[in-house]
């Protein structure tokens, strides 16, 4: 809500889009000169979800419609790096170095497993061979 003129009824609204549109809260021209019970105020600084009666500029709103005030949209502020995520004992240096080095030694494990389990494997097939006479 950008403006508002006739205590309120007729408001110049910018739109999520960026278009400037305005919103008539009543029935009627805005130089109307008169108020009626569905009259619908609008208040500068305020956000409003708009369900109008109608879906061209100048769009007709008023007390029976919809439209309601919604909260301001949040708006997150930028987030930094920083230590306080590493614990205080580790630098970030510190940290990848450690990530690095188990990532190393997981890997040499798993090397060592699969081939402990190839040779274990053929050492099993051999085994089962029958002895040819000879």
């Amino acid at each position: 809500m950008i403006a508002v003129e006739d205590d309120g009824s007729l408001a110049t609204v910018r739109v999520d889009d960026g278009r400037v549109v305005t919103v008539l809260g009543g029935p009627g021209a805005p130089e109307r000169n008169m108020s009626s019970s569905i009259d619908r105020r609008y208040t500068v600084g305020r956000h409003y979800e708009f369900h109008p009666s109608n879906n061209k500029d100048p769009y007709q709103d008023n007390a029976c419609t919809a439209t309601h005030v919604v909260a301001e949209p949040q708006r997150a502020a930028p987030v930094q790096p920083s230590d306080d995520l590493v614990p205080a004992a580790l630098s970030t240096d510190q940290s990848a170095a450690q990530t690095s080095y188990a990532l190393l030694v997981g890997s040499v494990a798993a090397l060592v497993v699969m081939a402990g389990g190839a040779v274990w494997l053929v050492r099993v097939k051999r085994m089962r061979r029958p002895v040819s006479p000879t």
